[in-house]
């Protein structure tokens, strides 16, 4: 335990979930005090006789109430005291054996109905060892055709609803300490839902060497204070197929300009972005249309005549036709935006594309650079400078 004890000094933890700690119960105030003394425990000694989870927390900045636990999780409400952070976190290590591991799988479905839990409005994090992999690639060694336990675990993800978060370091997180024939996977892992890259939107988790264990330690960063900067000028498609866009442009376009060939094109260039620009405020934001439309639809039905009259359906049908083009052009946006292949999943598919949305950029998002002396730099004015000197360097100045 003097390991686990280093690393959370080390690394400055306020909350840990150690696993498989092989620890008898009755010595489990003994130990954890030793490991941290200014913390608080819980653990899963009533659902195993290993207790194979323990929670530990500094109560001075966090508060902990557990929702659901069993032999294979930990699901707690966690909150820090200054308000920074309120979340759901789920500490998982998952049955060796697929059968059992089902178990697992249904409390995960279950969490929210049983713990009274609204984890569409919660950020949700769930960590651990999942005794399981999601891809080929994430283990070495022959494979023998599809994987049960793989396909188990991908479609308990998909239904959760959740993604790998921004992940740095080790990409395989165990080995069975085989010298001659090593098989490496990816075990360990950090998911997380849609609330909790809109919450946590700089956050990530860096997975370390193994050190005296037979799996990655895992350090997750809420990310750093945000700053405000400009987003690049986009087009996106719902805007190309408005009645207007031609016209807009053309008109943008012919504006006469003096100059050099290039200075001309520069500015046209820029007169079209100004006028693409605000066109797309007219269009206004397409999320609040969707959400009025079905609003006003919703309350038009609720006080529809028992049978309709003519007018009524008239309108009614007028409602629900601006309700669908909404949602055809808020569609279009978030399937672009999402940049992957369509599935035909129905009513439900703005949401999946929303996800989808929010994991690429979760994936694609940089939160540190390194520059050529070895410094670390995380703000974003530190990185797009470092990155700009990287490239002036590699390619120089034009004249």
């Amino acid at each position: 335990m003097a390991f686990v004890k280093d690393f959370i000094s080390t690394n400055k933890i306020s909350f840990c979930a150690l696993l498989e700690t092989h620890v008898k119960k009755e010595n489990f105030g003994f130990i954890s005090s030793n490991i941290a003394p200014r913390f608080s425990w819980l653990n899963n000694y009533d659902f195993h006789y290993n207790g194979r989870i323990w929670l530990g927390w500094d109560s001075s900045l966090w508060k902990v109430n557990l929702i659901r636990a069993s032999a294979q999780h930990l699901s707690c409400l966690v909150s820090r005291f200054d308000g920074s952070c309120n979340c759901v976190v789920t500490a998982i290590y998952a049955y060796n054996d697929v059968i059992d591991r089902r178990a697992l799988w249904t409390d995960l479905y279950n969490l929210s109905s049983d713990g009274g839990i609204d984890l569409d409005s919660l950020p949700w994090c769930l960590l651990g060892d999942f005794n399981a992999f999601l891809a080929d690639d994430e283990s070495t060694g022959a494979q023998h055709g599809r994987n049960v336990a793989m396909m188990e675990f991908k479609h308990c993800v998909q239904q959760l609803g959740v993604t790998d978060l921004q992940y740095r370091g080790k990409f395989f997180t165990w080995w069975d300490g085989n010298i001659s024939e090593p098989l490496h996977r990816k075990l360990d892992r950090v998911l997380v839902n849609a609330k909790w890259l809109e919450v946590f939107d700089l956050s990530s988790v860096t997975f370390l060497p193994r050190g005296l264990s037979d799996h990655s330690p895992a350090v997750i960063h809420l990310g750093v204070p945000k700053t405000r900067i400009c987003k690049p000028f986009q087009i996106f498609n719902h805007l190309i197929e408005h009645e207007d866009f031609l016209k807009v442009v053309a008109m943008a376009w012919d504006l006469d300009v003096a100059g050099s060939p290039w200075f001309r094109l520069t500015s046209k260039l820029k007169g079209v972005k100004h006028a693409l620009k605000s066109l797309n405020r007219e269009v206004g934001n397409l999320h609040q249309e969707v959400n009025a439309a079905r609003q006003d639809l919703a309350d038009f039905q609720s006080h529809l005549n028992i049978v309709p009259t003519y007018s009524q359906c008239v309108e009614e049908r007028s409602l629900i036709s601006k309700l669908g083009s909404a949602l055809l052009k808020e569609e279009t946006l978030l399937k672009q935006k999402s940049r992957i292949n369509w599935l035909n999943k129905g009513d439900g598919n703005n949401r999946y594309f929303f996800n989808s949305c929010k994991g690429r950029w979760n994936t694609n998002k940089l939160l540190s650079l390194e520059d050529d002396l070895g410094v670390i730099h995380t703000t974003h004015k530190d990185i797009s400078r470092t990155a700009v000197e990287y490239f002036t360097n590699l390619v120089g100045v034009m004249d």
